[in-house]
């Protein structure tokens, strides 16, 4: 897969606790609708205004990334669903972890960012989620500090109606760290140092990012004569490429990250953060948007895939059982409902439903894809005492039935990566070619990406596979999710090492 020749830049060079909530049907029950742009679909219970408000907002917002970046790359494709929910409990009761006022989710099967709307920074962490998107779209390996750190810039841009505003400093507590000279401190007269908590080592990472991007985009702007290290920050993205050390930063900026993060700190200290205004150039899809009530069956199948994303299957099943009040047949409700059978562990009873819906619903994307999902729960629960031949078998059924599917739904993403994940066992250019596509479709889908990486990685294609298994490995923030793909990148250096050797 062909990698662009520069990545995404700056100036045309080119959060909340969560607790027991209400219950997820009742919260399906509201009066749900849609509204939608060319860009933007926005599934809300806040009613027809607010909700247009939110896609307008989205939609300028969208024009500043392809204005202050280097064009439209990242920003093109099916149109983003956004999911605003009108207060924090009901958000609550569909968020994934704690601590978080919204989140983007990527997946094979599609795209959506889920916020609650009623938030003070509800809108920034929206804005935040969507430049995540876009740097994925973007096909480039970004360092963690960048994929941060422009994301808090962009939040913070003031939309004026022909010009936008940048510069203004995120409103993390972080920010004021980096400003102290020395460490905080336990005011209770022992003078010993303060521990920071999880939750303020994550402040302080993002304060520290936001610091960095704009120190190299905006910084020369504080005084006559400023250095301007847009063209460094270029040299640097371009060729970091997810490899650890000094380098990079040493060839792009002539210091190593120790000594730019010390830049960094001075700059913050200055407590001088210039603003810069840039003529905006609004689109024509502010005016074209279509709003219409959702109606409950649907709201609650939409909302149930939001909990089954989240491994929440209880509270998943009580929504298909919504679904299916409305109609008994729904295909895509009873494919879920047997999804979350399976990953319970339910795998007879899972079988036995999707057995069922072969018979009236053979073909069905979701159907084959959920089909597949679920043999390989059977396939990693039966690995300890599984045989060859009926792992390959099984893979081989797997791949007939998705050929099957894709023959009839060739565009479909999860279908194409599902499709090229049976040849991890047995890699050829067929499946690598599938897994290629639905990464350029689905570029933040992780699973899609360390599926590609592995088979990169067993077709020689090293300097690719650590572009994805990177990825994955930053996107879980080295956690336990990133373990399979950190066992491939040391297979990768190791035959790296070795070529390298001889």
């Amino acid at each position: 897969m062909a990698r662009p020749s520069a990545p995404l830049l700056l100036l045309a060079l080119g959060v909340w606790l969560a607790g027991a909530g209400c219950t997820a049907a009742h919260v399906a029950q509201d009066a749900w609708t849609v509204t939608q742009s060319s860009n933007f679909r926005v599934v809300s219970n806040q009613g027809d205004a607010r909700s247009a408000e939110l896609v307008r907002e989205l939609e300028k917002f969208r024009a500043v990334v392809m204005s202050v970046t280097d064009g439209a790359v990242g920003t093109t494709g099916a149109p983003l669903t956004v999911y605003a929910f009108n207060n924090a409990e009901n958000f609550e009761t569909f968020a994934p972890s704690q601590y978080i006022g919204g989140y983007f989710r990527q997946k094979l099967d599609g795209r959506y960012a889920v916020l609650d709307a009623s938030a003070q920074f509800g809108k920034l962490t929206l804005f935040h989620e969507y430049v995540h998107a876009v740097l994925a779209g973007s096909g480039v390996l970004y360092p963690a500090w960048y994929e941060e750190g422009l994301a808090e810039f962009l939040q913070m841009v003031r939309i004026h109606p022909d010009a936008v505003e940048l510069g203004r400093p995120t409103p993390r507590g972080g920010l004021l760290q980096l400003a102290r000279q020395g460490p905080a401190l336990r005011p209770t007269g022992s003078n010993l140092q303060r521990r920071m908590t999880e939750l303020e080592e994550g402040d302080l990472f993002y304060a520290r990012a936001w610091a960095t991007v704009d120190f190299l985009t905006l910084g020369h702007l504080t005084s006559e004569g400023g250095v301007d290290r847009r063209e460094a920050l270029a040299r640097f993205l371009t060729g970091w490429g997810g490899k650890e050390g000094d380098a990079a930063y040493q060839a792009a900026f002539g210091m190593t990250e120790a000594e730019l993060a010390k830049e960094v700190v001075g700059f913050v200290r200055r407590q001088d953060f210039p603003l810069i205004r840039m003529p905006l150039q609004t689109n024509a899809q502010l005016q074209a948007l279509e709003s219409r009530p959702l109606p409950a069956a649907d709201a609650a199948l939409e909302l149930a895939q939001l909990m089954r994303d989240n491994g929440k299957c209880e509270q998943a099943e009580s929504l298909y059982a919504l679904a299916l009040q409305a109609d008994a047949g729904h295909v895509e409700a009873l494919v879920g409902r047997a999804s979350c059978l399976s990953a319970r562990g339910e795998q007879a009873a899972a079988e036995q439903l999707f057995a069922q819906l072969e018979t009236r619903a053979a073909g069905h994307p979701r159907l084959a894809g959920q089909r597949t999902r679920h043999l390989y729960r059977q396939l990693a629960r039966e690995q300890a005492s599984s045989s060859e031949p009926s792992t390959r078998q099984a893979l081989l059924d797997a791949r007939q039935w998705l050929k099957e599917a894709l023959a009839l739904h060739p565009q479909d993403v999860e279908l194409l990566g599902l499709y090229g994940s049976t040849f991890l066992y047995a890699p050829a250019a067929e499946g690598l070619h599938a897994l290629e596509l639905a990464v350029l479709k689905a570029p933040t889908d992780m699973e899609a990406n360390e599926w590609l990486g592995e088979l990169q990685l067993r077709a020689g294609e090293l300097s690719q596979a650590r572009l994805h298994l990177w990825r994955v490995i930053q996107a879980s923030h080295g956690g336990p999710g990133s373990a399979r793909a950190k066992e491939l990148l040391r297979e990768l250096e190791a035959r790296e090492d070795g070529a390298n050797g001889e």
